[in-house]
């Protein structure tokens, strides 16, 4: 067999046990390890500025990086130069195989993305913050789309869904309300959105965000982006529950525009999107939602026990055919994991089964009864919503596009969700198209 090539990089700052841990993950989430097997890092490099890494390339793959493995130049935002195995022996250390590694894949379990079974805490923490989010972000933007299993396994990789935390359905909401990602009518493919900059409530911020980052990014762009506008420092989100915000202060829209066409081809394909007013307009009402949800086919409710939620919970029931939201739990045929759980809403005027986001189904059903109450402060431009009346994902987008940010979630006994930068025109146009009853402080 010939000799090895590897890809060497400089690399600055005294993180090189960092680099190895972080590139041999992305390889191994890739599924690179055959073409790349090995990472070796600069003799002394835990102690010096600046430091050689090298990753090593079979022989059988090439003497070149594949272009499979776009991500790791992405990654690193540098371009390798090449050098031969008998020009490094002396000054490289260990070398750290990238198919042998602590993380392994999560055990196989029974986790369908229509199950958006009796609402665990989509609020909850994720276990390794907001730096896991970026790395996620980093590779949906590099896979571009896939399929649902891809994406729970990579959030399981990298620790972002633990068995106490959050699952990987929350994490595609979160994403989802961000703008970043987007999903098919089952929710079982998903796709990273293209690069946008929208435009926020000029009051949600308080260092002068005038837009934020959204859809498909990597460190490039970023550099990019701060080299022709006013990048400000990163955003957490409440709990480090999302990517850091990337938001720019650019109250000159005309100026931004020139300035992205005129900084290359990259720049130049970045969108400019309207504000939350504008993106309000364009959803249908309640509705129109509604008649839009897929409908499930070939449910038979006498294989299942059937529960009805009565507005504050589930209760066992016999299926009647009363519209509303249902739970169908079956505990055979599961793979021996956990029982086969489903929620779905049954809309008796049409005889149909409707999927969708556990929340938005809900919605839809204490609608059914009530009109749902919101509290609006005019001052603080903030408003809050009960947690068990959660919008739909389509509809909380909207809240959240208007700073870019997750809500807050507070209240304790009582908890509630604060969604920032809602302007009393944005939420009338809200209030029409969901019948909402509107409580306004000012305060």
């Amino acid at each position: 067999m010939p000799p090895m090539t590897y890809a060497c990089f400089l690399l600055g700052g005294a993180q090189a046990v960092e680099w190895v841990r972080k590139l041999a993950d992305c390889i191994a989430l890739n599924n690179l390890s055959d073409d790349l097997p090995c990472i070796r890092i600069e003799k002394g490099a835990h102690f010096a500025n600046q430091f050689y890494l090298f990753i090593g390339i079979n022989p059988n793959s090439g003497t070149v990086l594949p272009t499979s493995a776009s991500i790791i130049t992405q990654l690193l935002n540098k371009q390798p130069q090449y050098v031969s195995h008998r020009e490094i022996i002396g000054m490289v250390g260990t070398e750290t195989l990238t198919n042998v590694l602590a993380y392994r894949p999560p055990e196989a379990s029974f986790d369908d993305p229509l199950e958006w079974s009796a609402e665990p805490d989509s609020d909850a923490a994720p276990h390794e913050g907001s730096g896991a989010f970026d790395r996620l972000i980093l590779l949906l933007s590099a896979l571009g789309a896939g399929r649902w299993d891809r994406f729970a396994d990579l959030c399981a990789a990298l620790g972002i869904t633990t068995e106490d935390g959050p699952r990987a359905s929350h994490v595609m909401r979160r994403l989802g309300l961000l703008g970043h990602i987007g999903t098919n009518a089952n929710r079982d493919r998903w796709s990273v959105a293209p690069t946008v900059l929208a435009r926020v409530d000029p009051l949600a911020h308080e260092d002068g965000v005038t837009h934020v980052l959204c859809g498909s990014r990597d460190p490039e762009l970023i550099q990019q982006l701060a080299r022709c506008t006013d990048v400000l420092p990163a955003i957490p989100h409440p709990s480090d529950g999302g990517p850091p915000v990337i938001g720019i202060h650019a109250p000159d829209e005309t100026a931004l525009r020139d300035a992205l066409s005129s900084n290359g081809d990259r720049l130049s394909t970045i969108t400019i999107a309207g504000s939350s007013i504008e993106l309000a307009q364009a959803v249908p009402d309640l509705e129109g939602w509604r008649d839009a949800l897929p409908t499930i086919g070939g449910v038979s409710p006498d294989m299942f026990s059937c529960s009805w939620f009565n507005g504050v919970g589930f209760t066992p029931r016999y299926f009647d055919q009363t519209s509303g939201l249902w739970e169908l739990v079956r505990r055979e045929d599961d793979g021996g994991f956990r029982p086969i759980r489903r929620n779905y809403y049954y809309d008796a005027t049409t005889q149909r089964w409707l999927g969708g986001d556990f929340y938005g189904l809900r919605f839809l059903t204490t609608s059914d009864h009530a009109r749902p109450q919101v509290r609006h402060n005019v001052s603080t431009r903030t408003l809050d919503i009960d947690i068990r009346q959660r919008w739909p994902e389509l509809f909380e987008r909207v809240l959240v596009l208007a700073s870019g940010r997750l809500p807050d979630h507070a209240g304790g006994a009582h908890p509630f969700l604060r969604y920032r930068g809602i302007s009393t025109t944005l939420l009338d146009i809200l209030a029409e198209k969901l019948h909402l009853e509107v409580l306004t402080v000012n305060e």
